[in-house]
């Protein structure tokens, strides 16, 4: 098995061939990385969509990276649903099973974003 686009190099490998968000500019609350509290130089942090976990409740873990963010679009796709998340202005993509999303979810709530920490990527900047 390729293993390249599970674990891309920089952020077009990631962006182009993958649905990874790029996190190195979103700003306001901290994104809690444990062990990544500082980027090296022409360094950038990223996550899969299909990564990230959503959930009303603040998750309660050292394991797991996480922020708030305003679900801004919500599209079903047969089992598939996309959820596009704001933050800053940014915005953040999550893919996700039908069963595994909350079903009263709403366009315009926030929601804590997560994944599990070791999911982190770090990339170099293009």
């Amino acid at each position: 098995m390729d293993y390249r686009n599970h674990n891309p190099l920089d952020t077009f490998t990631a962006t182009f061939l993958g649905e990874a968000n790029i996190l190195s500019d979103i700003n306001g609350d901290q994104v809690h990385i444990k062990g990544l509290n500082q980027l090296t130089t022409g360094k950038c942090l990223a996550v899969r969509a299909e990564h990230i976990s959503i959930s009303r409740m603040e998750p309660d873990s050292h394991e797991f990276s996480k922020f708030m963010a305003e679900l801004d679009q919500l599209a079903f796709a047969g089992a598939m649903v996309t959820c596009i998340f704001r933050r800053d202005n940014k915005y953040i993509w999550v893919i996700a099973k039908n069963q595994d999303i909350l079903s009263d979810i709403k366009e315009g709530e926030r929601f804590w974003l997560s994944w599990p920490n070791y999911k982190t990527l770090t990339l170099l900047s293009s």
